[in-house]
């Protein structure tokens, strides 16, 4: 009313706009020339010739044998809140901060188009190896425009909560099957116990989801007949192989860009199945929609939807699902059990109240339901803060920044190694108890993670390129938790848990968990 008023004014406000812009640019100019330089960084010399490279190297590495978690609390008690790791093969510098403030400079000024660098291997393989089939590069891999044509178009169908909604139903179907087989594997036990290879279930339990998902299709993972050499177990074993391949190739010195080495030859090869059996899968689906009579009332599936939009932007959100989904949601549902397994007190606080808002297991769970369970979720967060499946981010900034005092120029990779953070007491009181309660809104104030940063606890990212399936993987999490929880007591009756990193932080020991029902 004003502006209407007094026509000034938004020229006063162009002009003060314009004037702040100002005052920012030369703020930030200031800033950098009081940065100390970029090639004043801490961190291990490299070595004339090898680099840093022997480093991380058995059998007299200092690094070697080590998983992320302990190589970067090792190196910032060496070099401090901020390092720079020059010398690996193939490999640029790459920044790594421990700095809270230096991880919100990073994501802010990652700007609408994040640039994230890693996975060369992967890239490799669908940019020149196998672009015939692969004409979208997937979420993962793109970056710039590509990314952000493909990112917008899948962003209304992967966000929004009531997509994931109509999959509950289906969801839980699945996390009955699961069950089932539980219960004959510990028919078959003199203990009670699960069988060492029981992570394998949980990877056919995530292959049976995301296909039911994102090829509208049942395979029938866990079906107690199903072979170990079925193209479906074919397909676990080779996800397995393809991320132990990806962490030799490009998180571990390699001279794969120089050389065909093989590892780059496995990865290859492994990659190749994985395509066919995508593709394969990817064609059936197609086929019986084209098939499916014309209904208006039904409503469009998270495939159907894709495909609609475009087929290449549904055969690369499909690759990246098979491929990413059969690791990441199994291997955290492994943790949050371990977590409650070995803190039976939070065993029983989920468990009543599992039973309060779930009270009949003959009927379906509902999403409803699953929304009310708070104690269920900060069970999940709180596992995921102690031993997340993916450790940090990098990003690759298009502008200068000073971190921690130090002139980083634009183009350099910056590591937030956020699973470090998480476990400081500089940001969670207690960090290594396994504590729910500081996720709850009623938690003590000393305890509550509402204290923490929001840029320390990061397990989905954030920003324009947080995680695509967050939803529908927390959804998957929530419903099998809930679901085992509810029927059956966990005990763990061994050492702590080891973990090992192999591209993701994840469980190192066989899940030989004890269960009775409850």
């Amino acid at each position: 009313m004003l502006c209407s008023r007094f026509k000034i004014t938004p020229n006063i406000n162009k002009n003060y706009n314009i004037l702040r812009c100002l005052l920012s640019t030369t703020n930030v100019a200031v800033e950098w020339d009081n940065a100390q330089p970029f090639e004043t960084l801490p961190g291990p010399k490299p070595l004339p010739i090898l680099g840093n490279a022997p480093r991380f190297l058995p059998p007299f590495g200092e690094y070697s044998g080590k998983n992320f978690l302990q190589i970067y609390q090792q190196l910032q008690k060496q070099y401090g809140n901020i390092m720079v790791l020059r010398g690996l093969p193939g490999r640029e510098p790459i920044v790594v901060t421990y700095s809270v403030n230096d991880i919100e400079t990073m994501y802010r000024n990652e700007g609408p188009r994040p640039y994230r660098p890693g996975l060369d291997s992967l890239r490799y393989y669908r940019k020149h190896v196998r672009n015939d089939v692969h004409k979208i590069l997937g979420l993962a891999l793109s970056q710039g425009d590509d990314w952000w044509d493909m990112r917008s178009k899948v962003n209304p169908v992967m966000m929004k909560t009531q997509s994931i909604r109509r999959y509950t139903k289906t969801v839980s179907s699945i996390a009955d099957d699961l069950i089932k087989k539980i219960d004959i594997l510990l028919s078959e036990s003199d203990k009670s116990e699960l069988p060492d290879d029981f992570l394998n279930e949980l990877f056919r339990w995530s292959l049976e989801t995301v296909c039911a998902i994102a090829l509208d299709t049942r395979l029938g993972c866990l079906d107690p007949n199903m072979s170990h050499d079925s193209e479906a177990q074919k397909m676990i074993d080779a996800s397995v192989e393809m991320f132990e391949c990806i962490y030799e190739l490009d998180i571990l010195p390699s001279v794969w860009k120089f050389v065909s080495t093989p590892t780059l030859k496995k990865s290859i090869k492994v990659n190749d199945f994985i395509t066919s059996y995508v593709m394969k899968h990817l064609d059936a689906a197609e086929e019986r929609m084209k098939n499916k009579p014309s209904n208006s009332d039904h409503e469009p599936s998270i495939l159907e939807r894709l495909i609609v939009i475009d087929k290449n932007v549904a055969s690369a959100m499909v690759n990246d699902a098979m491929i990413a989904g059969i690791e990441t949601t199994s291997k955290t549902v492994a943790t949050v059990m371990y977590f409650l397994a070995t803190n039976p007190n939070a065993q029983d606080k989920l468990r009543e109240e599992i039973n309060t808002i779930w009270p009949d297991s003959s009927t379906d769970i509902t999403s409803k339901q699953i929304d009310q369970m708070l104690y269920l979720r900060a069970c999940i967060k709180e596992a995921q803060r102690i031993a997340p499946v993916t450790v940090g981010t990098v990003r690759k900034l298009d502008v200068d920044v000073v971190l921690s005092g130090y002139q980083i120029p634009k183009g350099t990779d910056i590591l937030s190694p956020n699973i470090v953070l998480c476990l400081s007491d500089k940001h969670f009181p207690q960090p290594e108890k396994y504590l729910p309660e500081r996720w709850l809104r009623s938690s003590p104030s000393e305890l509550s993670a509402r204290n923490t940063n929001m840029f320390v606890y990061l397990p989905f990212g954030f920003g324009p390129r947080t995680c695509i399936g967050k939803r529908l993987a927390t959804h998957e999490v929530e419903v099998l938790i809930a679901k085992l929880f509810k029927k059956y007591k966990f005990q763990w009756n061994y050492g702590p848990m080891r973990y090992t990193t192999k591209l993701l932080y994840e469980v190192a020991d066989p899940l030989r968990f004890e269960l009775h029902p409850v």
